[in-house]
């Protein structure tokens, strides 16, 4: 296919890398003057958004935010500025919701045919590695631009309509960031209370292989929502939270995350 992409940091420069590996022709623009040993052999440059869209099959929009994405699709010189027919447009920035429904609406309104891309893992892309991709929008515009998608996304999961799959994203993300504060603050208590970190982590990664990791009290119903119950039962973990709170006040270490976790259980919210 001949791949646009708009927006050269981590994830349009992988995808970038990646798409040209598969065989694909790549066109891309950066508002920077990027250094010819940043970008990968066979990467056609071009003056605009405009241009690289013109260019195009499939054009993916991987600038920083909201208002980038904006600019990049209806600017002066940008991707809407090229009326084709059938021309698909995916935004792998992570935006808000709405920011998505705004833009696949003006790009509804121009003839073209918006995505929402969620891309998650970026760091992959740093040693060659594929992302996971959560994919909403037109079910036919997302099997025309597949072969794109799977170039740089493994696996390319089609979650449904349009903002379905920056919700996905999002929702991902707030596992990653959440779940980052607890591991500190585990690490944290461990660590304060003698026992070396690189030993804790090995026994932490040994557990979570055997007792199922992110989303293993998560079961899904046939309904699209969740199974109950979900989380296991509130005395266990009011027990054993409190147990590590106590160890953290005699070590006098402040443990936010565990505080509002044992909270929550303690007050039954968390079923």
């Amino acid at each position: 296919m001949q791949i646009g992409i708009i927006g050269l940091g981590r994830i349009g420069l992988g995808a970038a890398r990646l798409a040209l590996s598969a065989g694909h022709q790549v066109a891309a623009y950066d508002i920077r003057q990027l250094p010819e040993g940043e970008l990968p052999p066979g990467l056609k440059m071009r003056e605009s958004a405009a241009a690289v869209a013109d260019a195009s099959d499939a054009t993916m929009i991987a600038v920083y935010d909201d208002a980038q994405v904006m600019t990049a699709l209806a600017g002066d010189e940008g991707v809407l500025g090229v009326r084709r027919p059938g021309h698909v447009v995916a935004v792998l920035s992570t935006v808000e919701v709405s920011t998505v429904h705004r833009a696949g609406a003006l790009a509804g309104s121009m003839g073209a045919a918006l995505l929402d891309c969620g891309v998650s893992a970026g760091v992959a892309f740093s040693h060659g590695a594929k992302l996971a991709v959560a994919i909403g929008g037109d079910r036919r515009a997302v099997e025309h631009i597949r072969p794109a998608l799977e170039s740089f996304g493994d696996p390319v999961v089609y979650m449904g309509e349009l903002g379905s799959g920056m919700t996905a994203k999002l929702a991902r993300n707030l596992l990653h960031y959440c779940s980052g504060l607890v591991d500190r603050e585990a690490a944290l208590l461990a660590a304060q209370a003698g026992v070396a970190v690189g030993s804790f982590i090995e026994f932490v990664r040994g557990a979570e292989l055997k007792g199922g990791g992110h989303m293993r009290y998560v079961t899904p119903a046939p309904d699209g929502g969740i199974e109950e119950p979900g989380l296991p039962p509130a005395r266990y973990a009011v027990k054993d939270l409190h147990a590590a709170l106590a160890l953290a006040r005699e070590l006098r270490l402040s443990l936010p995350a565990a505080t509002l976790a044992e909270q929550i259980f303690r007050e039954g919210g968390a079923s």
